[in-house]
């Protein structure tokens, strides 16, 4: 069991005496959320932020650690930060599933529980903070907490896309100097944000709520996820504003044609992450919503740490305090005085400069069929280019009958024959998926990945089923 006394030794600026508030540039009456309501949006003030926190920090057991699995944007970050005043570790779990629930509570100890935010069958001990009786004092004139910046925030879980999920520390020096640094890159004045990404993933934290936090941000506390209800969103801000979003939720937004560039936005940027996104779709982006979109590359052991706008090149900067290092073995690492030790990199890196690389693939991301080597990311990519391919994923099946060759699911009207003949067009005759099936939908997260589990799993169901 991790805590918090056991961290690694502290970076330069990770250090117990170093002090962060909880809300960076405090001023009571500004905006901090706005609430949809029936006819306008609803402002909370910094001010009432606060109250509502202090109300539930004062309802909360003592305990190391608790894992926060509110759905509700607002109440997420009310819970994250009553749990800091306490002292107590927010868990981020990477799914909701009854499973995973148990082992991570298992691994943090007996005093670990679970907080909802709404009515929920759990077999571990539970709080469901919608049915308390919570008492903001709302003529109550606060100022804003001081965190420590080496207490243990939180722990993240990396998303399984290449195995089994591992806990990540976030001590609060790190999530808040990143979210600082991000703000100071993206956002030029208090603006809305507007987020198809949940709150429990370090990318959907780090931008939709630490920056409201310790940056320009407002958040609107939404969570939209068709692209109806995206633009939909979107046409109801009155304020600067910025979307932050995924490549799938981005592609799904620009095929549905809801939107054009005769729409009068209010949006400032687009911000993007979880993947690469191609140059032909964040143009698209850029062109239909008007405003530059950017990219964030980052992973849940270095969080956030450089940004491309993809229309302009490849290439991505550093935000400030970032170094990067690149081992014989064509490994790479990253270090900043406020992350906590030495992050390993899960790509290949080509620095060109102190504050410019180029991203090659991951290193578990290459094949090689004979002879010929490949990317599974570019494989991917071209197969998500054809025409018709609403949805598709290459990968290697884990199966001793199975060819050592790609194959692929997807999701489109074409025809196995007529998207072999597209890819023939682009990719090497060997490289071809084999075989292509066709499926309804792919099992993605949240944030639109596909964990190995997931595929894995339905690769698996399709053979049990011939």
């Amino acid at each position: 069991m991790i805590k918090p006394q056991n961290l690694p030794p502290a970076g330069s600026q990770i250090s117990a005496q170093h002090l962060i508030p909880l809300i960076a540039n405090y001023q009571a009456d500004a905006p901090l959320a706005l609430q949809p309501g029936k006819d306008r949006l609803q402002i909370t003030t910094q001010q009432q932020f606060l109250q509502h926190v202090n109300a539930l920090a004062q309802e909360l057991p003592n305990a190391n650690f608790a894992l926060n699995l509110c759905k509700d944007r607002f109440q997420f970050l009310v819970v994250f930060c009553a749990l800091l005043l306490k002292g107590t570790t927010n868990l981020l779990a990477p799914n909701r599933q009854p499973l995973t629930l148990k082992d991570i509570a298992k691994d943090h100890g007996d005093c670990c529980y679970c907080i909802f935010d709404s009515p929920t069958e759990c077999e571990i001990k539970h709080i469901d903070i919608s049915q308390l009786t919570l008492e903001p004092k709302h003529n109550e004139i606060l100022a804003p907490h001081n965190i420590p910046s080496n207490q243990l925030a939180a722990i993240a879980f990396t998303s399984g896309s290449t195995g089994k999920p591992k806990p990540i520390e976030k001590v609060w020096g790190t999530l808040a100097t990143t979210a600082q640094l991000l703000s100071q890159r993206l956002l030029q004045a208090p603006t809305a944000l507007v987020a198809t990404v949940p709150p429990q993933h370090m990318y959907g934290l780090e931008t939709s709520l630490l920056m409201v936090l310790q940056g320009h941000g407002v958040m609107h506390n939404s969570h939209p996820f068709f692209p109806a209800d995206i633009a939909d969103t979107l046409r109801h801000i009155d304020m600067p504003s910025a979307l932050i979003s995924t490549p799938i939720h981005l592609r799904a937004l620009i095929k549905s044609e809801v939107l054009d560039a005769k729409n009068k936005l209010s949006l400032q940027c687009i911000i993007s992450a979880t993947a690469p996104l191609a140059s032909p779709l964040a143009e698209a982006c850029e062109n239909t919503l008007n405003c530059p979109l950017w990219e964030i590359y980052g992973c849940t052991e270095a969080g956030s740490m450089a940004t491309r706008q993809t229309s302009l090149g490849l290439q991505w900067e550093l935000l400030a305090g970032f170094e990067l290092q690149t081992e014989k073995n064509n490994t790479s690492t990253t270090t900043a005085p406020h992350l906590v030790g030495i992050a390993p990199l899960s790509d290949t890196i080509d620095i060109i400069d102190d504050c410019h690389f180029l991203l090659g693939a991951r290193h578990q991301d290459m094949i090689n069929v004979g002879g010929k080597r490949a990317s599974i990311a570019d494989l991917n990519r071209q197969l998500l280019d054809i025409a018709g391919v609403n949805d598709g994923a290459v990968f290697m099946p884990n199966d001793a009958k199975t060819e050592n060759r790609p194959a692929a699911f997807v999701v489109s009207q074409l025809t196995e024959q007529e998207i072999r003949i597209a890819l023939l067009k682009r990719i090497d005759t060997t490289l071809i998926p084999r075989p292509i099936i066709a499926v309804p939908v792919l099992p993605r997260n949240s944030t639109g990945k596909l964990t190995q589990q997931a595929i894995t799993q339905l690769w698996q169901k399709l053979q049990d089923s011939k």
